[in-house]
C-alpha cells in the first residue's frame, strides 16, 4: 500500500533486518570496526551485546556481506539457529561450510578440525558468525567454545 501510493520501488517499514538500510551511529562504527579488525587478525571469538532492535543482526549480514568478495575469508552467518543438542548444531556448522558430516559428534568435530588446517594451509580463513546466540543451550555454547581450541601456535583456525 505505501510503496504503491508513494511510487516506492519497495515496501519500507520491514520487521526483518536489512542491512542495506543500517544507520551507522558512532557504536555502531566501532563495533562493526571491532569485528572486522578480531576476523582480519584471527584474534578469536568476539561477543557484540546490545538491547533487542539496535543492529546486531544488520552488522552480522553487513559483515557476511562484505567478507564475501574476500576469497581469504569463508564465512557462514548461523541466524539463530534454533538447534538443541550440540551435536546438532555442530553438524549444522559443518554442513554450511561444506565439511562432511558423521553420525557421531566427535566424527563431526574431528573432519571438522581436518577442514580448519585444510583451509589455514590454502590461506583462508573460516569466518562463523551466530546471531542470538543467547538463546542457544549451555551445551552448544560449549561447543562453539571448542572450536576456537582448534589454533596454531599463534592464531586461531576459525
Amino acid at each position: 500500500m505505501y510503496a504503491e501510493y508513494f511510487g516506492l520501488s519497495e515496501t519500507p517499514f520491514k520487521i526483518t533486518p536489512d542491512p542495506r538500510y543500517l544507520w551507522y551511529s558512532s557504536q555502531h562504527k566501532e563495533a562493526k570496526a571491532k569485528i572486522g579488525y578480531h576476523i582480519v587478525q584471527k584474534d578469536g571469538p568476539v561477543y557484540l551485546s546490545a538491547e533487542v532492535g539496535l543492529g546486531k543482526t544488520s552488522i552480522a549480514q553487513r559483515l557476511r556481506d562484505e567478507f564475501a568478495a574476500d576469497k581469504s575469508k569463508k564465512v557462514v552467518l548461523a541466524f539463530a539457529p534454533n538447534l538443541r543438542t550440540a551435536n546438532q548444531f555442530i553438524r549444522f556448522i559443518a554442513e554450511e561450510f561444506e565439511v562432511k558430516t558423521a553420525r557421531s559428534y566427535a566424527d563431526t568435530l574431528k573432519n571438522f578440525e581436518k577442514y580448519l588446517i585444510m583451509q589455514f594451509k590454502a590461506g583462508v580463513t573460516p569466518v562463523l558468525l551466530v546471531d542470538e546466540a543467547q538463546n542457544l543451550p549451555f551445551d552448544t555454547l560449549k561447543t562453539i567454545h571448542h572450536l576456537f581450541n582448534f589454533t596454531t601456535r599463534n592464531e586461531f583456525l576459525i
